[in-house]
């Protein structure tokens, strides 16, 4: 018998002090349009000294086994993905647990992946209920980080801090998800990393846009053929318009909409099509009312790193 799976309940922790994007324009010279159009953000949380990505993730994953009135002892998975770490070898995971007091019988460990690793972690929740292993278990995934970028640098409005929390099961009471269906795509690029010993990540913003807009089609083609196979989506027309909401990786707001425009022409040029003007146009409205709606905490908390995925499920 084939099992529903999918998010059953979700918790958020978010740090309370935050920068109005405004201000921060302000003091760096800068006019303020240009972190809030040319951005999307308005406000962007800053983590208090005692506040790092254990708290955060502790706070968000009891909040979640709250809202969905799951009992630890129903756990048999606890995933975080972060890329904030605390310790080299000591998972942020295995803190997380202790503090919980979750049951021995698990398997608890951290994902990094940059942005990928609060995904990876769902994905692996999902694979493993689906697989039998769980043995009717639920798994709690956790993406937990803190963006740090260079005072001054392009990249410091794009910085923020939190955590999202999502007990993964069968018979979901939020989320239902596809098995199966997803596209990948994976390179070795130096667009944005953070050596050890670093504290602020080092970003190549234009080439790091580049390489997530590649890595979009990519993924996005390999998604679609799955889902034409199964039919959840027609051969004809744009695969894209016949989804009602669509979620992307936001380090920024304004990403999303490149990202959901880049997705468009994928799906034009692919049926031999040549993009005009009138599909900007289209392009335009089809974001308003799939993407934008879900934008409104991103452009709040900043970028939070494995977190800006999931959060737009709220």
């Amino acid at each position: 018998m084939k099992h529903r799976i999918g998010i059953h309940a979700l918790g958020l922790a978010i740090p309370r002090r935050y920068i109005a994007m405004e201000d921060l324009a302000r003091a760096r010279g800068v006019d303020p349009a240009k972190y809030i159009q040319g951005l999307g953000a308005r406000e962007m949380a800053v983590a208090e000294p005692g506040e790092d990505t254990v708290a955060l993730a502790a706070v968000a994953a009891r909040r979640a086994l709250a809202a969905g009135d799951v009992s630890p002892h129903r756990l048999g998975m606890l995933v975080v993905g972060t890329e904030t770490g605390v310790d080299h070898s000591k998972p942020v995971a295995s803190f997380v647990h202790g503090l919980l007091g979750l049951p021995a019988a698990m398997r608890v460990y951290d994902t990094q992946h940059a942005c990928y690793g609060g995904t990876a972690g769902v994905m692996a929740a999902v694979e493993w209920i689906a697989s039998g292993a769980a043995d009717g278990r639920a798994a709690l995934v956790v993406c937990s980080d803190i963006a740090r970028y260079g005072v001054a640098t392009a990249g410091e409005p794009t910085q923020g801090a939190g955590a999202v929390a999502m007990v993964i099961s069968t018979d979901p009471g939020l989320i239902e998800l596809d098995v199966g269906i997803s596209g990948a795509a994976s390179s070795h690029v130096h667009d944005f990393w953070r050596p050890l010993g670093l504290r602020e990540a080092q970003v190549d913003g234009h080439y790091s846009v580049q390489c997530y807009l590649d890595a979009v089609a990519a993924a996005y083609r390999g998604w679609r053929t799955r889902a034409v196979a199964r039919e959840l989506v027609r051969g004809a027309g744009l695969a894209s318009d016949q989804l009602a909401r669509i979620c992307y990786h936001v380090p920024f707001c304004k990403m999303a909409k490149k990202a959901h425009l880049h997705v468009r022409r994928c799906d034009v040029e692919d049926a031999g099509g040549v993009w005009g003007a009138a599909d900007d146009d289209r392009a335009a409205t089809a974001f308003r009312d799939q993407v934008e709606p879900s934008l409104g905490l991103c452009a709040r908390i900043g970028n939070i790193y494995t977190g800006f995925k999931t959060i737009r499920y709220f």
